[in-house]
């Protein structure tokens, strides 16, 4: 349809939208002039016809605040908001790509189990999976009937509309706040936009339409996507992918597990990599024993020396450090912080094997890991062969003491 026959057809608040966008609301143009012409004499999109049925929330307006700097420095920030350490920050925006069949969806999978059994809410749109699929894997994850999954909002091949129109932003934003979720997963993430791969159009929609809003009510988006032919180049598609995310992780398989890169992390106390193991039966995702960077160890002592409580944030121990002649880069100063800290309200991965050994804890029957009481950790689900055997305990000699390593292993 050409434009001067759509502005035909649309309905009358068609002028209140158009007023809308003149005043400099709509991020995506200066004037409604302007961006008619841009389009003359060609063919418009369609989700200019959905602007004119749905209106957008409005941009920033002359009663927003300006940031107040005399409070901004004061403001307690959180050092490590994991939703789920050590991959998935609270409230961010991630991507998890790899080529077919490096296993992406079943540690995605593991994932949203895990949290779902803390207490977290998950929106799982699944648009790979058939209910068979789904059943074995959770199967094979030693989840079954009387495994309270009450959390985990899973929907196999959603009717939601496309997430680079309003429409389906809207449409999201409303399945979100039903269900109170803290995290949405999307797998994959083509199979719900309407734009092409290669057009950057089709992800400055999507952040338009769908990103931002979640990102306002402060929900973590777990985006899944492929990578391309030449997988150090990215995921596949339009390089605008990397654009609007605050972490991008390539999962790599390794002999124990999968290798989790970080090629692009907002945040400085994201790790570079995220090591996990993978147990056969049941199917679990442990972190490996890992060491702190550098300097870590050092600097913790130093802050134990000058009697720093270990709750305080960056901000104040840097000052504290900076009133005692020590400086320290914020990427150790982070894991200075988290070395000390014994405790947390965040929702960690289970440790594997080596790492409970190292720590001193006893091992759990994979029942107990996933929250359920009496299930055997030796008896697979009816449909599976004999458990082929779960990573074993380390022998006294192999345990690695305080003394052996540069630092603790990460307290997940």
């Amino acid at each position: 349809m050409k434009i001067s026959e759509t502005l035909e057809s649309l309905p009358a608040d068609y002028e209140v939208v158009l007023k809308a966008r003149d005043n400099g609301a709509h991020p995506l143009v200066d004037t409604a002039g302007g961006w008619l012409a841009a389009y003359e004499p060609g063919y418009i999109d369609q989700w200019f016809v959905l602007v004119s049925e749905i209106h957008l929330p409005e941009g920033p307006g002359p009663d927003d605040p300006d940031v107040d700097w005399k409070t901004f420095w004061t403001q307690t920030t959180t050092e490590h908001d994991w939703l789920i350490d050590p991959v998935i920050p609270r409230g961010r925006s991630i991507a998890l790509y790899a080529p077919a069949g490096e296993g992406k969806s079943e540690l995605v999978l593991a994932l949203a189990c895990q949290a779902a059994i803390k207490g977290i809410s998950v929106l799982y749109l699944d648009f790979e999976m058939t209910n068979a699929d789904l059943m074995d894997r959770l199967y094979d994850m030693d989840y079954g009937p009387e495994t309270d999954l009450t959390n985990l909002h899973y929907q196999l091949h959603p009717t939601i509309p496309n997430l680079d129109t309003a429409e389906g932003g809207q449409a999201l934003a409303e399945l979100c706040a039903e269900r109170d979720a803290q995290l949405v997963i999307i797998d994959t993430f083509m199979r719900i936009v309407a734009g092409k791969e290669n057009d950057a159009d089709t992800l400055h929609n999507y952040d338009l339409y769908t990103g931002r809003l979640l990102k306002s009510a402060g929900r973590a988006v777990l985006r899944v996507d492929h990578a391309g032919k030449d997988v150090t180049l990215g995921a596949r598609g339009t390089s605008a992918k990397r654009d609007d995310v605050d972490l991008i992780w390539r999962l790599q398989r390794r002999d124990q597990g999968v290798r989790l890169k970080a090629e692009k992390r907002r945040m400085g106390w994201v790790p570079e990599y995220a090591e996990l193991d993978r147990n056969h039966f049941p199917v679990t995702y442990t972190p490996a024993v890992a060491s702190w960077p550098e300097g870590t160890k050092r600097l913790a002592k130093v802050l134990d020396s000058l009697g720093i409580d270990p709750e305080l944030g960056r901000p104040s121990v840097r000052q504290i450090l900076k009133d005692n002649g020590e400086t320290a880069p914020n990427d150790i100063l982070s894991a200075a912080i988290k070395y000390r800290r014994t405790s947390s309200d965040q929702i960690h991965l289970p440790l594997s094997e080596e790492a409970r050994t190292v720590h001193g804890q006893a091992s759990k029957s994979p029942g107990q890991r996933h929250g359920q009481s009496g299930v055997s950790s030796s008896t697979p689900h009816p449909s599976r062969g004999p458990s082929e055997g779960s990573s074993g305990t380390l022998s006294e000699d192999e345990i690695l003491t305080i003394d052996d390593i540069d630092g603790l292993p990460d307290p997940w």
